[in-house]
């Protein structure tokens, strides 16, 4: 399998996972608090990448002696491998959780899963890239479906739609900042998980020490807040890993097209797992969150330089990968 398809496959996937996650969270907070729940399934990820990272390191320890060059300054990495563990664990998660157990799982992936739009806007100020007007023309159709997700919500809290609004903001600025920072950091994708994790244990630990000191208990331990809980873990774990692996192989374009996946996988799982149907309303407006999510990531514009770079391949073995030769320096 090339390159780009790997990458393709990983996007398809974390966007998948990640909307299943909307829904475990629901499950997970009939038995923890938003704060209790989100340091539950980053500590439980934590141990795991603590324990994957040690064997990996202890693996390949010759080799890294052998290869091994001048890395860059370990302040530097250490404080971008924090900015991206808040922005992609702590914050988003934090976020996340908050936006569930006010407005739902529907509401709060299509809000959140607004990050694939927001990333096109951002990448200009942090890479060489222009802002292409289809962003922003998304943004709009996106927002106004947003506008009647909101009427929509389980208590109208508008609270929770600025906490998926926050978790939006801080995954797409994660996003971006993975691709610029990729060769700064030199971590993989299972260091860049782990620094998601830590942060968000961490981050939490503090908070629920100064906030909720007792949100760490569960208040009910069913089968399905321990399966939730166990589930989240997992998308914890793989979910930025996935994401590093996405965004290493495969233009950004053609990751966030893959991202439509996410608030259709949580609508879906939404109304088979929790009981909530959209309505007629709430379908118009998630249709059009999709509508500019496409309109930002123009999926068939993708499909087509995906043809073409197939074509260009298959009729000259001497062609560079496409996958490979963008991506992140």
């Amino acid at each position: 399998m090339s390159d780009r398809a790997v990458g393709a496959l990983a996007a398809a996937l974390v966007a998948a996972i990640f909307g299943s996650a909307y829904v475990a969270t629901a499950l997970q907070l009939r038995g923890f608090t938003p704060l209790g729940g989100a340091l539950w399934r980053s500590g439980i990820a934590s141990i795991i990448l603590v324990l994957l990272s040690s064997w990996m390191v202890a693996r390949h320890r010759k080799a890294h002696a052998a290869t091994r060059s001048s890395p860059p300054p370990m302040v530097g990495r250490l404080a971008r491998l924090l900015i991206l563990g808040l922005l992609g664990g702590f914050i988003f998660i934090v976020g996340m959780n908050l936006a569930v157990s006010r407005v739902g799982a529907t509401v709060t992936a299509f809000v959140a899963g607004l990050y694939a739009i927001l990333a096109a806007l951002f990448a200009p100020a942090f890479l060489p890239e222009t802002l292409d007007w289809r962003a922003v023309v998304g943004l709009a159709v996106a927002m106004l479906g947003t506008i009647l997700l909101a009427e929509l919500g389980p208590t109208g809290d508008p609270l929770g739609l600025v906490a998926a609004g926050a978790a939006a903001v801080s995954f797409g600025l994660f996003l971006v900042l993975i691709r610029r920072w990729s060769a700064a950091i030199q971590v993989g994708p299972v260091g860049i998980s782990l620094a998601t994790a830590l942060a968000s244990t961490a981050g939490l630990v503090i908070l629920i020490a100064v906030m909720e000191p007792n949100a760490a208990l569960p208040f009910s331990a069913s089968a399905s807040v321990v399966l939730a809980t166990i589930w989240l873990a997992f998308v914890t774990t793989t979910g930025p890993l996935l994401t590093t692996v996405a965004l290493r192989r495969v233009e950004a374009s053609l990751a966030a097209s893959l991202l439509l996946l996410n608030p259709i996988t949580a609508t879906a799982l939404a109304a088979l797992l929790l009981n909530e149907p959209p309505s007629p309303t709430q379908i118009f407006g998630g249709l059009l969150v999709l509508l500019g999510m496409a309109v930002a990531t123009d999926p068939i514009g993708v499909v087509r330089r995906w043809r073409e770079a197939a074509r260009k391949e298959s009729s000259d073995p001497h062609t560079i990968d496409i996958g490979s030769s963008r991506r992140m320096q």
